[in-house]
């Protein structure tokens, strides 16, 4: 997972920075074992937070007011296909 990637999970990030990794040393530890999320999900949420890695951050007043607008079809497709994966 790329360094610009992981800044779209704040649980990831803070899961990555609470280990102390660096993107030096990334490639030199341990797979980070995920309680309760299947290897499939983690896939999914990863290959979200690729898709939108060069996506601005948001503040979370823009994230909420962002939420009550419409969900970009992009994002409505990819969620519909991980509906179809249960």
């Amino acid at each position: 997972m790329s360094e610009a990637s992981l800044s779209q999970s704040t649980t990831l990030e803070t899961l990555v920075s609470s280990l102390d990794i660096t993107p030096a040393d990334s490639n030199q530890k341990e797979p980070i074992l995920v309680d309760k999320v299947s290897g499939a999900t983690l896939g999914k949420v990863v290959e979200w937070a690729e898709h939108h890695k060069d996506d601005v951050l948001l503040s979370d007043r823009e994230k909420e007011r962002q939420r009550q607008n419409s969900t970009p079809e992009k994002d409505v497709t990819f969620l519909r296909n991980l509906e179809n994966m249960e």
